[in-house]
């Protein structure tokens, strides 16, 4: 359980500080201008490469838990570094796709998953479930994040 906090809590403070990045400096609109150039989309595959890697590595866990959620992330970011190494042209045609709308989007999505995986990982500020906490300490209340219960 604590390589499971450990990872929590460094998956979703990264999550924060893209969320936040992407809205500060508009970093997805380079981002999608940087996978123009193959070598630079490589590079970056070997980064992704290793952090899903690592990931899977230290948390190839498979339960009925908020856990599990570390163990997709880690498979998907594996996967997402093979693609980029393997296939940086297909990468190029899906981060065009885009282009225009991509700051709302980022930052949402970043920031969703940043709250959600520091929430776990931080057991005695349990922002999402008011059951478990006091109410004044509680954001969301009950949550319910595409049809999964967070509690």
């Amino acid at each position: 359980m604590e390589i499971s906090v450990y990872l929590a809590r460094f998956w979703g403070s990264l999550f924060i500080i893209l969320g936040l990045s992407s809205i500060l400096a508009k970093l997805l609109g380079r981002i999608i201008k940087y996978t123009e150039d193959m070598t630079i989309t490589v590079s970056t595959g070997y980064i992704t490469f290793l952090l899903g890697l690592i990931t899977v590595t230290l948390h190839n866990i498979w339960v009925a838990d908020w856990r599990v959620a570390i163990t997709i992330l880690g498979w998907t970011t594996l996967l997402k570094g093979i693609e980029k190494i393997a296939f940086p042209g297909r990468v190029n045609k899906i981060a065009q796709m885009f282009k225009g709308r991509q700051q709302l989007w980022e930052f949402c999505d970043f920031s969703h998953r940043g709250v959600l995986f520091l929430d776990k990982s931080q057991p005695s500020i349990n922002l999402l479930n008011c059951e478990q906490t006091n109410p004044e300490v509680c954001l969301l209340g009950e949550a319910n994040f595409y049809g999964f219960s967070l509690a």
